[in-house]
């Protein structure tokens, strides 16, 4: 095992409460979250991964040779309190992130066990004197539906005019043709209102069409925030999911009106190419 001389508290005895009663799926949904959306915000992709691989790995001496492997600078030596990567951007993973808050509760149970579970209660409380009722019922059912088929008691089998009758029918429904409805199509045609929410929490009504994609409508929105394009970078998310950028907005992801697309707007950064391009210090 390798030996570190200053090892680094990974955060994972943090002590915090969320702000309600949590389930650990609720817990995973939001990291999940927050990896997803971090890079966002700044820094380097390959960092980021770096530090969840940190976070989340089981092994500490593993977590302790990746910060030291990617060069990661903590220099509190306390996690939580941030890092830094060799270029200088700061970096700050949140405590949800780290440990498991004092009031974690479990999850309920899903609908398909409550039901299997109440099946279950059932069967054991059930009298068995009444077992044979629904058999009865099924009977008294069967004999009542052929009788008001067949009031004779005979086979309709033999009657030709049955399967005339049957087929007739069939026949006709089959020639129904299918019903068109324009006004379907003119509603797939209308755009959609949906709410852009940025980064600073603010909501911002935007209407989209079925054939706008994330770059159609960051053209819009960079316009509408008189932004520019060439000093800013978006990247949108759905339900926690980073949106590609040939995605179909309303197909793809169904937003429908009053959906939320997030979107993290931040500045682009050319130190990171500057730095590639001054000369190594001497050793």
């Amino acid at each position: 095992m390798p030996i570190f001389l200053h090892l680094v508290d990974l955060g994972r005895n943090a002590v915090w409460s969320a702000d309600h009663p949590i389930t650990m799926a609720e817990l995973k949904e939001k990291r999940e979250i927050f990896w997803e959306t971090a890079p966002a915000y700044g820094g380097h992709q390959e960092i980021w991964q770096a530090l969840r691989q940190v976070v989340e790995s089981t092994d500490e001496s593993l977590s302790q040779a990746i910060l030291a492997g990617a060069n990661i600078i903590v220099p509190s030596k306390k996690l939580i309190e941030g890092c830094f990567d060799e270029f200088g951007s700061k970096y700050l993973i949140p405590d949800y992130c780290l440990s498991l808050p004092r009031n974690l509760v479990d999850d309920p149970p899903s609908s398909q066990d409550q039901t299997h579970q109440n099946a279950s209660s059932r069967s054991v409380h059930q009298d068995p004197s009444d077992a044979s009722i629904p058999n009865k019922a099924e009977n008294e059912t069967a004999n009542s539906s052929d009788s008001h088929k067949n009031p004779s008691g005979l086979m309709s089998a033999s009657d030709p005019s049955a399967s005339i009758t049957n087929s007739g029918v069939g026949a006709a429904h089959s020639s129904i043709p299918a019903t068109h409805n324009p006004d379907t199509e003119s509603d797939q045609n209308l755009p959609v209102k949906i709410r852009i929410r940025l980064s600073t929490g603010q909501d911002i009504p935007f209407e989209i069409s079925r054939f706008d994609t994330p770059d159609s409508v960051k053209l819009k929105l960079f316009e509408d925030l008189e932004l520019d394009s060439s000093k800013n970078k978006v990247t949108f998310l759905f339900q926690g999911k980073i949106v590609e950028h040939n995605t179909f907005l309303i197909n793809d992801l169904k937003l429908h009106t009053n959906s939320v697309l997030q979107a993290m707007i931040s500045e682009i950064s050319h130190n990171f190419l500057h730095i590639h391009l001054l000369p190594s210090p001497a050793q």
